[in-house]
């Protein structure tokens, strides 16, 4: 039995990327980040940084990734490199993948590995978060004040962002349910970036079972602004859900 695995998993623009760069910076955990890109092996760290870096090397770690699943999981991305803790974040999107259906299935059985199941908990927030990343600035980290990207209002499309909120809100109950019998450390990116960004990383930290530190990560809110002065049609949205589950996102 073993103590030191741990998966972040949640949807894409939920904070992800600002918990596995805080952890990262933990001397005793190994944190990698989206190692399942579709495509190529990505954010395997610690001595591993290198292999992946070489592009014919990564191509034959992906291959070996892609057809021999499990054991790519344990050899490589649990390898815990002399660390007290080592993970790595998995979104929803990967997960729903035909591709990865394997891995997906060994860490439900293997109930040793520890789940922190993030979420954000306006889904409206997070969908125009991925809005304005893959369809506006095409930014999706940046690194201090000087770099966030400059950009006019845009208009959201309602039917596509209902389809999204009502999406989001069933894949969390459906991966809570898939890993109900790990260990599980649920948090929101409200408390994560919010006034309790301290004590929720402290709390994480003891359930990787590491003495707490204070963390760091030097990522920056891409968008800063508040939702009536990034979205145009903000108020017909408010407006069309206002009957749904969805109202509360709305609220101002």
């Amino acid at each position: 039995m073993r103590s030191d695995l741990y998966m972040i998993t949640c949807a894409a623009r939920t904070g992800s990327s600002l918990l596995e760069t805080s952890l990262l910076s933990h001397p005793d955990i190994q944190s990698h980040g989206e190692v399942y890109h579709p495509n190529r092996v990505s954010a395997l760290r610690g001595r591993y940084t290198a292999l992946i870096q070489n592009e014919e090397r990564n191509s034959a770690l992906t291959r070996f990734r892609d057809k021999h699943q499990t054991a790519f999981l344990y050899k490589y991305v649990f390898d815990a490199q002399g660390k007290k803790a080592v993970g790595l974040k998995l979104k929803h999107e990967e997960l729903f993948l035909p591709k990865f259906a394997e891995t997906r299935e060994t860490i439900r059985r293997d109930t040793d590995i520890k789940i922190i199941h993030l979420r954000r908990d306006n889904l409206f927030e997070r969908y125009v978060s991925w809005y304005f990343a893959t369809k506006v600035t095409r930014v999706t980290e940046i690194h201090s004040e000087e770099a966030r990207p400059t950009f006019d209002m845009v208009e959201i499309p309602v039917k596509e962002c209902h389809i999204d909120l009502d999406r989001s809100a069933a894949r969390y109950v459906f991966f809570q349910k898939m890993y109900q019998h790990h260990p599980i450390f649920e948090v929101t990116y409200e408390e994560l970036a919010g006034d309790q960004r301290n004590q929720t990383l402290e709390a994480i930290q003891r359930f990787l079972g590491v003495e707490p530190q204070e963390l760091t990560s030097k990522l920056r809110k891409v968008v800063n602004k508040d939702l009536p002065s990034l979205v145009s049609n903000f108020s017909e949205l408010a407006e069309y859900f206002s009957k749904t589950q969805h109202a509360r996102f709305f609220e101002v």
